[in-house]
C-alpha cells in the first residue's frame, strides 16, 4: 500500500472530489476527511503518482511521505586513501558488495 496522501484544507465541495478521483484513479480508494485535512489512500504507485501529479498542478497545499521502494540510505565512507576515485568507489560498491549507488559526492575536510 502507499502512503497516504494529505490535502491541506477543508474539501468544500466533496463529491466533486471524489468524482475527480474516479477519473483519475484506475484502481481502489479512500478518502477519509478530518476537520482541516483530507486524506486520500491509494493502492498503487501509478495511481499516487497520477493524484500527487494532479493536487501539484492544481497547486494545492498536500503533504505525503517517500514510498517504501523509493526510500535510500547514504553512507559515509572513512579513511579511504587520498586521490580515491569515485569510478572506483562505485565499481567496487557495486562488485563486491551488490550496491547500486545513485550519486557519490567527494566532502571536503578541513585538514
Amino acid at each position: 500500500m502507499m502512503p497516504p496522501i494529505v490535502k491541506d484544507g477543508r474539501t468544500s465541495n466533496q463529491i466533486n472530489l471524489i468524482q475527480d478521483l474516479k477519473g483519475i484513479v484506475k484502481g481502489e480508494f479512500s478518502v477519509k476527511h478530518t476537520n482541516y485535512t483530507t486524506i486520500i489512500f491509494v493502492e498503487t504507485k501509478e495511481d499516487y503518482e497520477k493524484v500527487l501529479s494532479n493536487i501539484k498542478t492544481e497547486k494545492m497545499p498536500y503533504h505525503t511521505y517517500t514510498p517504501r521502494d523509493d526510500k535510500t540510505h547514504a553512507f559515509v565512507l572513512r579513511g579511504l586513501a587520498r586521490g580515491t576515485k569515485i569510478v572506483d568507489i562505485e565499481q567496487n560498491l557495486e562488485e563486491e558488495h551488490e550496491i547500486t549507488t545513485k550519486a557519490i559526492y567527494k566532502m571536503n575536510t578541513k585538514e
